[in-house]
């Protein structure tokens, strides 16, 4: 088996990992007794522990290597989310959640660092595949959760992920551990990320900065709203309400897989333009008709919530590869650093946003709330005035490896 193989079989189970629990989100909001707008705040710490990794992470890698970083990272994700289900009060599973976030970022350099290193060293596009390995695994820890949710209560759910997770990670590990990258010597290899570099993104950036973080919040309320929404305003089985973001991500997952083949055919400009107006218009409007008709015919509101979430995947499919490829062609920074600070500079408002979200949640309904993040993808469409308006493959392969 190829060396790269091995790095697969770590970002499958940070997929699973990352996905585990929003399958479960009302189960654990129920268990922890609060409402949807404390919930979404709670749930929203995670990304304080996603901007303490990202500033630390770098730091951490050039100090202690990858091989160790990647063990921290392994056992800290694991752990904490086994921890998640055994929780009753909301400030334990604040800390726990930003804990996770902390490490889940590690984890996150740690294999994208040893990914740009690979695909360095062989030649060979490598990042897109190691990518579609990381959504396989959030679709699998959908599939997981709709078929055991009638068997296994939240805490024997999450102790199995976190036990399969960690195993197969720890395989790749091991199995990889030869080839792991020296951090401590090569330190262009990891993005060192702090305030000063966070300001210089956005001012080099300041379009695409404000670009992402509207694109980047109809993915983040798939994860965090989806199955509350099915189970709380549709009113379907816990099974049923995890396939929705199942079906979100397996979209997601098989158009980006399908980049090279799209963009021979279509243009960056108009794939941005008009598949990402499709998608926001598309998940709006079904995502209403639903609700209108939850009470009278539940099984045809499943139905229109399913098709929503198509289209919502549809208009998520390109924009954060297209957003970092236009970013990659405007500056000579390394791409590693345009990836790191927009996503700090993402991370950080983001954390706002999403709570705005949540009690916009509590205070009317779901419906409402999750039409906030539905017009900021419509208008982050803006974006395709940056775009090329040809079509290349040479081109997409530039946009696949981010």
């Amino acid at each position: 088996m190829p060396t790269r193989n091995y790095l697969n079989l770590l970002f499958l189970p940070a997929g699973l990992a990352f996905l585990c629990m929003p399958q479960r989100y009302p189960e654990l909001r129920n268990q922890l007794g609060i409402n949807n707008g404390f919930f979404g705040t709670c749930v929203s710490m995670m990304l304080i522990g996603s901007i303490i990794g990202l500033i630390t992470s770098s730091s951490i890698i050039h100090k202690i290597g990858i091989s160790k970083s990647m063990v921290i990272g392994i056992l800290g994700q694991f752990s904490f989310l086994a921890t998640f289900p055994h929780l009753h009060q909301p400030l334990y599973y604040i800390a726990t959640n930003i804990c996770f976030g902390m490490c889940a970022t590690l984890l996150h350099i740690s294999i994208n660092t040893q990914g740009i290193h690979m695909q360095k060293s062989s030649s060979k596009l490598l990042l897109p595949t190691l990518h579609g390995f990381w959504g396989i695994g959030a679709i699998s820890v959908s599939l997981i959760s709709a078929l055991t949710s009638r068997y296994l209560s939240l805490c024997w759910y999450a102790d199995l992920v976190a036990i399969l997770g960690a195993t197969i990670a720890f395989i790749g590990y091991f199995l990889l551990k030869p080839d792991l990258v020296d951090a401590k010597k090569e330190y262009d290899e990891v993005p060192t990320v702090n305030l000063k570099t966070v300001i210089a993104s956005f001012k080099m950036f300041p379009a695409l900065s404000i670009s992402q973080i509207l694109i980047v919040q109809s993915e983040f309320s798939a994860g965090d709203w989806s199955s509350i929404f099915v189970r709380n305003s549709i009113g379907v089985s816990i099974a049923k309400s995890s396939i929705c973001f199942m079906v979100f991500m397996s979209v997601m997952t098989t158009m980006r897989l399908n980049a090279t083949r799209i963009n021979h055919y279509f243009s960056e400009k108009l794939l941005i333009k008009w598949l990402t107006r499709i998608g926001a218009v598309g998940f709006g409007l079904f995502l209403v008709l639903a609700s209108l008709v939850a009470k009278s015919h539940l099984n045809l509101a499943y139905l229109l919530t399913l098709v929503a979430y198509i289209f919502l995947g549809l208009g998520n499919s390109f924009m954060i590869p297209f957003l970092f490829s236009i970013a990659s062609r405007q500056s000579a920074v390394m791409p590693g650093m345009i990836v790191a600070s927009l996503g700090l500079v993402v991370s950080s408002l983001s954390f706002f946003i999403r709570i705005i979200i949540s009690w916009v949640a509590q205070f009317t309904n779901l419906t409402i709330a999750l039409m906030i993040p539905t017009l900021m993808l419509f208008i982050g469409s803006r974006l395709h005035r940056f775009a090329k308006d040809e079509r290349s493959e040479e081109h997409t392969s530039e946009l696949q490896s981010h």
